[in-house]
């Protein structure tokens, strides 16, 4: 049996479901050990934040915490005898809490921000919908390629996801509360690799 392989293109558009920001707080002391002190109470004070905002455990973590000189030796090795400190904290939250955190992060915490950055959940239904309309663009594919050769499409012989789903954010509108975010519109696509059993028309 004689059979055509096509490649199928499906995507759906989805609001997030959540926004991943890293939030770091940053101090400078005479002494290593007077910096991380310093720095590990402004972290705290950010922990406390986190919970006033509802921002559960399992949704922020530690992701780095670091002590050195607060500038590079100058060419005869010498230091300006000040130390660096700070620590960085990753939270996921929904989309309409970003601009409240961000704003309550600065004001209250003094902290430095990175991000947001904007993801469709792993079990959100638009990725499955997004295979669903890949399969459907294969089959049309398929038969339109069939026509052209004179062919008829029968039944799949095989079939596989052809990569990842990645999920591609657009505009659409500013948060209510603290600075203005665009929160976007994720784009989940995904593409299907599908060979058919073809026969004469």
């Amino acid at each position: 049996m004689a059979t055509l392989t096509v490649t199928g293109y499906g995507e759906v558009s989805v609001p997030p479901d959540e926004a991943k920001v890293d939030l770091s707080v940053r101090t400078v002391a005479a002494t290593p050990g007077q910096a991380l002190e310093n720095v590990a109470e402004r972290a705290r004070s950010l922990v406390r934040l986190l919970d006033e905002l509802g921002v559960p455990p399992p949704k922020r973590s530690t992701s780095g915490i670091w002590v050195n000189d607060e500038v590079e030796p100058d060419a005869e090795g010498r230091r300006d005898g000040r130390f660096q400190a700070g620590e960085r904290l990753s939270v996921s939250l929904p989309v309409e809490n970003v601009g409240a955190l961000l704003d309550a992060a600065v004001s209250r915490a003094d902290a430095y921000l990175e991000g947001p950055r904007f993801v469709v959940a792993p079990d959100n239904p638009a990725r499955n919908a997004a295979l669903h309309a890949a399969g459907e663009n294969a089959r049309a594919r398929a038969e339109a390629f069939a026509a052209g050769l004179g062919l008829r499409v029968g039944n799949v012989a095989e079939a596989s996801e052809g990569g990842p789903v990645y999920p591609v954010v657009r505009g659409f509108g500013p948060m209510d509360a603290g600075p203005p975010i665009e929160a976007g519109q994720a784009t989940v696509s995904t593409t299907v690799s599908v060979t058919f059993e073809v026969e004469p028309a």
